[in-house]
């Protein structure tokens, strides 16, 4: 906006705004509607020599007029040969003719780009390159291909499987299923991935690459399963899209940036300590049956809006001249020394919201010397989310429902000891689950997607992960088989 200030060597996102008077910090990496610095750009004084920079620009556009030249040229030779193969020799074959000359010359075009593709720049990997460089020039002339056959032929292809196919020919990794009906343009085809089922709705961009001062930035672009990417919005390069979810319309996928000397007060997505605004961004990104399984209560939900209204009711007493010179929520649990008496309570599938899953949330836990109770319904083995642990810092205990099998309750139980896991966290409430108000259609989609990986593989895929566990809780769970299973084991359970 105006008065607004970006010095030479700092970045401002796709899709953002900087407000009127405002100025960004020198060297800083800022993004988002209420512009927000996620970190430190890291520019690069040009590696080229000016004569070596004039020499690429006057050599790449003459290159470019020539390719485009030459693909024209043996478009119209496809379509003269059509023609004099077929109508000449009989004036009613051009009722089928024509059209399959005009498509030919096109058609010759998609052949054309993939041919350049491999033969020009081949496969692309992550990296950085100098602008107006070797690798540099054979993007931008590849690219131009692109423009070309975009404006040509790509645009009746978009929502087809037949432009799939071609994004496949060009190196991306396209799950069964993806639907795209956004742009082809960014011709690092060997650094996308869509997932299966996805969706990129009309005008959506992928990119897999950015123009950094000087540098052609390549970072690879994941799209997860069942994502839907809404009209006009971008992925940048280096984003990650996790599993089911959905881009609004007119939004900038941002890359995750990871810089030293990075401002730590200022995170993406900073709501402020606010939960209800996090809920709010949750709700924005996931796809509705998705947000739906982890915000809303079962049944009428008068449950959690019941303890929701008692949580707001409790009020913290101030006690006047006490000494608070020294303050700390700092507790002890199990012997281990954690910041706070506050845990991450065991929550089911949290693949469903990240490709990390509980690996991200168990690598934060730990950076925050806090602890965390893994769900015995996770998407990630209990020995893999136990290792950040192994620092010394944080605590990690795992839930346990007690199952009719005991053999199988016993054999988790036994694992959980043996991976480090400090304690047990018994689920005692919940002999059977509520019903959640979820689109069947939209639920039945995502959670067949995911296993869960601390119960035995299903005789009947069709049956739904949750559905078979119901089957399997013990609703005769008694106090007497807690001390049981405590004697048992010798082990701390809560």
């Amino acid at each position: 906006m105006e008065g607004a200030q970006v010095p030479e060597r700092s970045l401002l996102g796709d899709l953002s705004v900087l407000s009127a008077g405002t100025a960004l910090p020198e060297g800083s990496v800022a993004v988002g509607a209420s512009t927000r610095v996620v970190g430190r750009s890291r520019f690069h004084a040009p590696e080229l020599s000016g004569a070596a920079r004039v020499t690429a620009k006057i050599l790449l556009v003459p290159a470019q007029l020539s390719a485009a030249a030459l693909v024209s040229f043996l478009g119209w030779v496809a379509f003269v040969a059509v023609l004099q193969t077929q109508v000449l020799p009989g004036i009613w074959n051009a009722i089928w003719a024509l059209p399959v000359a005009l498509l030919m010359s096109r058609l010759v075009r998609i052949v054309a780009l993939v041919a350049f593709k491999w033969a020009v720049i081949g496969r692309i990997a992550a990296g950085n390159h100098p602008l107006m460089g070797g690798m540099y020039s054979r993007w931008v002339f590849l690219e131009a291909l692109i423009m070309d056959a975009e404006r040509v032929i790509l645009v009746s292809m978009r929502g087809t499987v037949y432009l799939a196919a071609l994004w496949r020919l060009l190196g991306a990794r396209i799950g069964r299923g993806a639907c795209i009906m956004g742009s082809s343009l960014g011709c690092e085809f060997d650094l996308k991935s869509i997932g299966v089922g996805s969706v990129l709705q009309p005008n959506a961009m992928v990119f897999a690459h950015s123009v950094e001062h000087h540098t052609l930035l390549f970072r690879a672009t994941r799209i997860g399963d069942h994502v839907n990417v809404g009209p006009n919005s971008i992925v940048e390069a280096g984003a990650e899209v996790a599993n089911a979810v959905r881009v609004p319309a007119n939004r900038a996928v941002h890359a995750r940036l990871v810089a030293a000397a990075a401002d730590a007060t200022s995170r993406p997505d900073d709501c402020g300590g606010d939960p209800l605004a996090l809920e709010q961004q949750a709700k924005e990104r996931l796809a509705p049956a998705v947000f739906a399984y982890f915000a809303n209560g079962s049944e009428s939900g008068r449950a959690l809006r019941r303890n929701l209204d008692v949580f707001k009711s409790i009020a913290i007493c101030p006690r006047r001249l006490r000494d608070v010179s020294v303050i700390g929520l700092e507790t002890r649990l199990f012997g281990r020394l954690l910041s706070s008496p506050i845990l991450v309570a065991p929550s089911a599938m949290h693949r469903l919201l990240h490709t990390d899953g509980e690996m991200a949330v168990a690598r934060a836990v730990e950076r925050r010397h806090a602890g965390m109770v893994l769900s015995m319904l996770s998407t990630t083995p209990l020995e893999q989310v136990v290792r950040p642990f192994g620092s010394g810092r944080g605590l990690a205990l795992f839930q346990l429902y007690m199952l009719k099998d005991r053999g199988l309750t016993d054999a988790l139980v036994q694992r959980a000891e043996a991976a480090g896991y400090h304690g047990l966290v018994v689920t005692v409430d919940s002999p059977a689950s509520g019903r959640i108000d979820i689109d069947p259609r939209e639920w039945l989609r995502f959670s067949q997607a995911l296993e869960l990986v601390h119960l035995p593989k299903p005789v009947d895929s069709s049956v739904l992960p949750l559905v078979r566990f119901e089957s399997m809780k013990d609703p005769s769970l008694k106090f007497s088989d807690l001390v049981a299973l405590r004697h048992a084991r010798n082990c701390r359970s809560a």
